[in-house]
Order: structure tokens, then C-alpha cells, then sequence
């Protein structure tokens, strides 16, 4: 069986890796009165997400594009350089007497992006969106208007409950049609509420599979009821299948939408960035420790700007292998992430891997100047202390996490530092 993301229009579609855990079924979908909202208008609420990758990721496909011999591989290249486009809608939040308004997407749709262009069928657009909140189990994603516009005084309401088999569904997006993103609504029936997809890791994710048609530019869009509720969020389809399309449930978007909003309004805390990092960077440790580490878990710990800065000269290292080729030229920066991630293992764990963390407390050694200004700098850096001697690295919050933004990553053989 293969997925796929309905990824940036119709020229970059992404194989889906799927999850790695899955929630608990009894998430709240939250009262009336947590969430503002008015007429279900789908032409309304519905958005176009665009995104572009940061300079030094687009720099690196331009020039890959420039000294390219085939014209197919220059185009491919000058695509993912370009960007692409998904899908979104509006969804307002009130808690303690504050309103935040929200954008939902497909995490996929804006995974590389520092920020995204919003536009709506009205005619209205906003840049400089920020990707607040990326979920690390589902595909999905929570942006932000610049400095607190409100477009729009209401958004779609989560449905009181979930989706039933055989219920009446309508999929709305933008998927991309004659060579622009244009607004589409479709109608169909949810054909299994309760669609799990087997994790390699043993755990299983839950999706609502349902037959109303969606196109690559669809990510991100919303799945309604005839009434207009929300019931899921638009995420991907069964290749080689007719009719089977799949949303994230409803009960997993309120849940981002309250971490993006416990983000915005607590990010500013000093305290609570500085215990958000030491948690990630146990995390870090946990699986740098283990014998057999979750790849996908330090994938997610690898940042954008460090794609940007380093991957296409961590992806040279490996470049001779088979594998490696080919998973470059299906997704350029997943594999320079993967480069990446390989690289970081190599200059913990070399020669072999397994063990070579020292201390628990490792991750409390924030540099202090550092550690002082954690609310206002770009990156922090924290040092961890290895078997092979010390670690430094740089972390930067982005998409509502921490993230390793540089450091010491070895030259690819084990040892030095690249900075």
C-alpha cells in the first residue's frame, strides 16, 4: 500500500512516511464557546497557502537547476525552487478572554517554509505568515496572520462528534488547475470513520477515509458536513485506488489549535522556552543514547536553516550511494535532512553505533549568555557531553519547537566542527 501527500499543486508529490504515535480517542473538541464562529461560507473560509523555501535552500536548486545537462532535471529543480501551494482554512479560538485567529494547513504543505502567503477567494492576501505550530504525530499545521490582522471575524466549527461510516461529506481546497490554484468543492460519503495506519514502529494512526474527490493542491483543505462542521483536514490519497481519500480527524485539529495557541501566548516566557528546550534536547540524548535510535524522531529535530546551511554539503558526503541518489532526486530536501541526520549519528556514535552519552543533566548546560536572552535571539546554544568529549549546538525555535540550527557536526569523518 502507498500513500501519498497531496503536496505544492501538481508538480512535487511526496511519499507520505506516516506517523509515529497516535492519540488517545477521548480528545475534547471543545465547547461552543471556545470557538467563534458564523455562516459555514467553505468560498469564505478556505484558503491558498503558498510557500517558497528559505534563500539558501533556493540559491542550492537554482544552481543545481543551472548545471543541469537535462532539461527535465533543470525543471524539477527550478520547481522545488519556486515552491508550491495547499490548502487551508479559518479557525478562531476564544480562551480567557483573548480570540486568536488560525489558519489550518498539511504540516507536508509548509514543512520547509519560514513563512507562508495566505490568499482567499475574496481577493484578500497576507505575507509574512507565520507557521506557528507544526504537529509532530499528524499532518498538520497552524499559521498566523502578521501582527494580529483579523480578517475574518469567525471560522469553521469542529463538529460535536466524529464523522460517521456512510455520513454525507463535502472536500473543499485549491488544488492547482490550468496552471493556477483554483477553488473546488466536492461531495462524497465517509467510507471507514476509523481508517488506522500501521506504523513501522508498532503503533497505529487514525485517519477518516471517504470518497469526495481531492487533488495534489487539496492538502490542507477542510472535510465538512453538509452543514458546514468541520469533521477533518484534507491530507493525502491511495495511489492505485479509486475513491480513497483520507482527513485528519477533527478531535486532532482542536488540539493543535490549542498548542498553537498556548504557543503564541506563552513563548515570550523565558522559563517556558528554557524548560521547552531542555525537554527537547533530553530527547535528543534519549535517542542519541539508544542502541537503536528512532531516525524519524531526530529527523523532526533537524531545522529548516540548517537544510538551508548545510544540507546540500552533508548530502555530498553520502552522494555515492544508491539510496541516498534516489531519494534526492524524489525529494531534494528530505534527502539532505536525511544527510543531515546521518551526519549528526556519525560524529556522536563513530566508529560504530550505540552508547556514548555521558551525564542525564547534559542538557541543563545552556550557554549562559545564551540562556539570558532566549526570548529575543535567533539561536541558543547548549553543549552535551559525550563519551567522544563535548557536543555544541545551536538550536532555533521554529514551527513552535526547538530545533538544531548548527554546531558541531564533524566534517563526515567523526571529529571537528564545521563552524
Amino acid at each position: 500500500m502507498k500513500l501519498a501527500y497531496l503536496a505544492l499543486g501538481a508538480s512535487v508529490v511526496a511519499v507520505a512516511l506516516g506517523a509515529t504515535a497516535c492519540r488517545g480517542a477521548d480528545s475534547a473538541f471543545g465547547s461552543s464557546s471556545e470557538w467563534k464562529t458564523g455562516p459555514p461560507d467553505l468560498r469564505k473560509l478556505t484558503a491558498v497557502i503558498r510557500v517558497t523555501p528559505p534563500k539558501a535552500l533556493k540559491e542550492t536548486f537554482e544552481n543545481i537547476a543551472a548545471r543541469a545537462k537535462d532539461e527535465s532535471v533543470a525543471n524539477f529543480f527550478h520547481a522545488w525552487a519556486s515552491g508550491g501551494s495547499g490548502s487551508g482554512f479559518i479557525m478562531v479560538r476564544s480562551s480567557g478572554g483573548r480570540d486568536e485567529e488560525f489558519v489550518v494547513t498539511n504540516r507536508h504543505v509548509v514543512s520547509f517554509a519560514e513563512d507562508a502567503q495566505i490568499g482567499f477567494d475574496t481577493g484578500m492576501s497576507f505575507s509574512d505568515c507565520e507557521v506557528v505550530y507544526t504537529d509532530p504525530v499528524y499532518d498538520l499545521a497552524v499559521l498566523a496572520f502578521p501582527n494580529d490582522q483579523r480578517p475574518m471575524a469567525y471560522g469553521l466549527r469542529p463538529a460535536a462528534v466524529a464523522g460517521a461510516d456512510r455520513q454525507p461529506v463535502v472536500a473543499t481546497g485549491f488544488p492547482e488547475l490550468a496552471g493556477k490554484p483554483s477553488f473546488q468543492t466536492t461531495e462524497g460519503r465517509i467510507s471507514n470513520a476509523m481508517f488506522e495506519l500501521d506504523e513501522s514502529d508498532g503503533s497505529k494512526t487514525e485517519f477518516i477515509q471517504h470518497t469526495a474527490p481531492i487533488d495534489p493542491g487539496s492538502s490542507g483543505g477542510p472535510l465538512t458536513s453538509e452543514s458546514g462542521e468541520l469533521l477533518g483536514v484534507n491530507t493525502m490519497f491511495l495511489v492505485n485506488k479509486h475513491s480513497a481519500f483520507f482527513a485528519v480527524p477533527a478531535k486532532d485539529v482542536v488540539e493543535a489549535v490549542r498548542a498553537a495557541f498556548e504557543i503564541k501566548h506563552k513563548r515570550s516566557d523565558a522559563a517556558w522556552k528554557r524548560e521547552k528546550l531542555v525537554e527537547t534536547c533530553k530527547v535528543l540524548v534519549g535517542e542519541l543514547e539508544s542502541e537503536h535510535p528512532r531516525l524519524g524522531v531526530i529527523d523532526d529535530l533537524i531545522s529548516n536553516k540548517l537544510v538551508g546551511d548545510k544540507g546540500f554539503e552533508s548530502f555530498r558526503m553520502v552522494s555515492n550511494d544508491k539510496d541516498f541518489q534516489q531519494l534526492f532526486v524524489a525529494d531534494p530536501i528530505d534527502g539532505m535532512r536525511k544527510a543531515l541526520l546521518l551526519r549528526l549519528l556519525f560524529r556522536v556514535k563513530a566508529p560504530k553505533l550505540g552508547g556514548g552519552i555521558a551525564p542525564n543533566n547534559s542538557c541543563t548546560d545552556i550557554v549562559e549568555n545564551d540562556a539570558a536572552h532566549i526570548t529575543t535571539v535567533e539561536q541558543v546554544r547548549s553543549r552535551i557531553a559525550l563519551a567522544r568529549g563535548p557536543l555544541e549546538l545551536a538550536w532555533t525555535f521554529e514551527h513552535g519547537h526547538w530545533r538544531i540550527a548548527g554546531g558541531d557536526l564533524g566534517g563526515g569523518d567523526g571529529g571537528g566542527s564545521d563552524d
